[in-house]
């Protein structure tokens, strides 16, 4: 037997029911794959992605892993202090160790430019069961998606972080080029970014940006999750009902992309879920019926 007799769903789906395996990190760049047609299918016309953009090169949109500097307060869903936080607000006593200490990641990070008066940002949370679900992660994403005005800098805020969360890192080059082509920014502008030692200068290095690549961008907080009434989402769903988070739960994974699965694209809606899981594990859609059966089961 070779590595390709293997059914790879098989294994996802057995060794998810192992207590300290986490599925999500095997099976995000699944999701990954089909993140543009999941992000198409958001309810809200003005909050879809824009499948244009995928005519020219499918993932090229979609950075993995976006770092996220938490050197702010993040309350009930404000950010204390208020935005615009600029670099006159950020200390100088603030080192590279803070930064690497509160830097977190968001699984996804996909940039939509398609529209110039209404470029998006969508930051997603994959989580594979709900007991992953953080009432903290949920508090710091509701707070990015605010239409104050003040908060109107916050995409500025979080490239300058980003860039500067970046730059120790060995493969940390790539992350700022991507980051900065895909927003149409000019790398090499930064001026030698990798000897800017403090964050205060990271975020006024951007201002030499045509300030039109830095205005009218939306973050549309985003999470997929197994069961969207299942454990820990209370606090996500009353975001949820306040517009401020998108959340999307495995079932409506499945009808989004069981069109691309031969044994699964003649399902229909009653069909889904089966009353018991599927023995068999062919492929990524029954995979995600396991686990979203599996996490209804314990409502």
């Amino acid at each position: 037997m070779s590595v390709f007799d293997i059914n790879i769903f098989n294994l996802l789906d057995k060794w998810s029911r192992f207590p300290y395996y986490q599925v999500e990190r095997r099976a995000d760049i699944f999701f990954a794959y089909f993140l543009p047609n999941i992000l198409n299918s958001i309810k809200n016309p003005n909050d879809k992605f824009n499948m244009d953009l995928c005519n020219r090169k499918r993932h090229d949109y979609i950075i993995p892993e976006f770092p996220l500097w938490i050197g702010y307060q993040y309350e009930k869903g404000k950010i204390i202090p208020p935005l615009p936080i600029n670099a006159e607000h950020i200390g100088d006593d603030v080192n590279d160790k803070d930064i690497t200490r509160h830097a977190k990641k968001v699984d996804y990070a996909v940039i939509d430019t398609s529209k110039e008066q209404d470029k998006k940002v969508f930051l997603i949370e994959l989580k594979t069961t709900n007991e992953s679900i953080e009432d903290s992660q949920v508090e710091i994403l509701a707070a990015l998606d605010n239409e104050d005005e003040n908060y109107k800098k916050t995409w500025r805020i979080l490239l300058a972080d980003a860039l500067y969360i970046s730059k120790n890192h060995t493969k940390g080059k790539e992350l700022r080029k991507q980051l900065l082509t895909h927003i149409g920014a000019d790398y090499d502008l930064l001026d030698e970014p990798g000897k800017r030692k403090k964050i205060k200068e990271w975020h006024k290095a951007i201002n030499c940006f045509n300030q039109d690549i830095l205005s009218n961008w939306r973050i549309i907080p985003v999470f997929i999750i197994p069961a969207e009434k299942g454990k820990n989402t209370k606090t996500l769903n009353e975001y949820k009902s306040k517009n401020k988070i998108t959340v999307m739960d495995f079932k409506h994974i499945f009808h989004t992309i069981k069109e691309f699965c031969p044994k699964c694209k003649n399902r229909t809606e009653e069909s889904f879920p089966l009353k018991e899981k599927n023995i068999e594990v062919e492929c990524f859609c029954k995979l995600l019926e396991n686990i979203y059966i599996e996490e209804n089961k314990q409502l």
